[in-house]
C-alpha cells in the first residue's frame, strides 16, 4: 500500500499538527537504496565510536517464556534524531501463522520530547540487521566471498540474500532451514538452494549467517571442524546456534557493542563465551580481511533503527508520504 499526503507545517510551540505514520509497506519503499544502506550503518557506527551516540542497553521484559518484548532507546547527535523502537517476539508465532518479531519505531522531538512519528519496524529492522552484515562482509570477509551459509530461513535471511546479492551478483546462497519447507517460495525468489543438514551447509563456506528464533535454553549446533578456515561467522541469533568452541578458536571475535554484550550476558546468554576482543567499530579499519576466522555478533544496536528511520522520514518529508493521525 502506497499513501501519498501532504505533510503540514509546524506550529508556532513547534510541535507537528499531527503524527506522521509510516506503514510496513511504505517504509520498505522508502529505504535508501542497498549502497547507502550500508553507508549509512558505517557512519552511524563511527558516530558511536566518537561519543555521538547515546545508546543505553536494551530494557527487556518476558512475560512468557517463549516470549520478549525489548525497549530499545538512542539519541543520534550529529542528526539530532531520538528514537525508540519498541519490538517483540514469541518462538511460538510461527505455529501461530504470525512473524517471529513485529514492532514499532517512535521517533521524538529532541527539544520538546513529543512523538512525532511512528514508523512500523519490520522493514527496518530487517534492513538495518542485513546493512550491518554487509559491511562485516564487505571490511572483514575474504576479498573474494562467493559461498554463502543461512541458517535458519526467515525474514532476515530473505533480507540478507537480498541485499548481499546486490553487493555480490554471483554469490551462491546455501540454506539450511531445520527441514521445514514454508521457505521454500522464498529460496525460488533468491534462487538459494536448500541444504539436507547445517554441516552440509556451512562447508566450504566463507560467510555464514545464523538467525533462528531465539530460545532459552540455548542449543547451539555449529562445531568448528565444520567450518572455512578463514571464515566469517555472523550470527545475528545471538548464542542460539553459534556455540562458545566456535568463538573460542576464531582469531577475532568482535560485536557490535561490547556494553549490551556483557548485559546480556548477565541475563544468562552467551554461557562460556570469551569475551569480545574489540567492537566492530574498531574493527573495521585495521583488521586484514579474509585471512582468518572472525566471529562477528551483531547484537542488533537502536542507534541503527533510529538512522535508518530518520532516513526514511526524510524521504517522506520530501515527497509527501505517510499517513496523518491526529494527536
Amino acid at each position: 500500500m502506497r499513501l501519498w499526503v501532504r505533510l503540514r507545517g509546524m506550529r508556532d510551540n513547534g510541535l507537528l499538527d499531527e503524527l506522521v505514520y509510516i506503514p510496513g509497506g511504505l517504509a520498505q519503499e522508502l529505504l535508501p537504496s542497498p549502497d547507502e544502506q550500508v553507508a549509512l550503518v558505517e557512519r552511524t557506527f563511527a558516530a558511536a565510536s566518537s561519543g555521538r551516540v547515546q545508546l543505553p542497553p536494551k530494557i527487556p521484559i518476558h512475560p512468557r517464556r517463549e516470549t520478549f518484548i525489548h525497549a530499545m532507546p538512542a539519541y543520534l547527535a550529529d542528526e539530532d534524531v531520538a528514537a525508540l523502537k519498541w519490538i517483540g517476539g514469541s518462538t511460538l508465532n510461527r505455529a501461530r501463522g504470525l512473524p517471529y518479531l513485529s514492532g514499532l519505531i517512535i521517533v521524538n522531538d529532541p527539544e520538546s520530547g513529543a512523538v512525532t512519528a511512528i514508523l512500523e519496524g519490520a522493514a527496518i529492522t530487517a534492513a538495518r540487521t542485513a546493512a550491518v552484515s554487509a559491511l562485516c562482509i564487505g571490511r572483514l570477509g575474504a576479498r573474494s566471498w562467493q559461498k554463502v551459509a543461512i541458517i535458519g530461513f526467515g525474514v532476515q535471511g530473505v533480507a540478507h540474500c537480498e541485499l548481499l546479492r546486490a553487493m555480490n551478483p554471483t554469490a551462491e546462497f546455501i540454506v539450511w532451514n531445520g527441514g521445514s519447507n514454508r521457505s521454500i517460495p522464498r529460496l525460488r525468489r533468491i534462487e538459494a538452494t536448500i541444504s539436507l543438514s547445517a554441516r552440509e551447509a556451512v562447508h566450504d563456506a566463507d560467510v555464514v549467517i545464523t538467525s533462528v528464533p531465539l530460545a532459552r535454553p540455548a542449543h547451539p549446533i555449529l562445531r568448528p571442524d565444520w567450518l572455512k578456515t578463514a571464515a566469517l561467522i555472523l550470527p545475528i541469533d545471538f548464542d542460539a546456534t553459534v556455540g562458545p568452541s566456535v568463538v573460542r578458536e576464531a582469531a577475532l571475535f568482535v560485536v557490535d557493542d561490547i556494553e549490551q554484550f556483557e548485559y546480556y550476558r548477565n541475563l544468562g546468554h552467551f554461557t562460556d563465551w570469551p569475551s569480545p576482543d574489540r567492537s566492530l567499530a574498531d574493527s573495521l579499519g585495521d583488521v586484514p580481511p579474509g585471512q582468518d576466522r572472525i566471529v562477528c555478533c551483531n547484537l542488533g544496536v537502536g542507534s541503527l533503527d533510529a538512522a535508518f528511520a530518520h532516513s526514511v522520514l526524510e524521504r517522506a518529508q520530501r515527497l509527501g508520504a505517510g499517513l496523518r493521525l491526529p494527536r
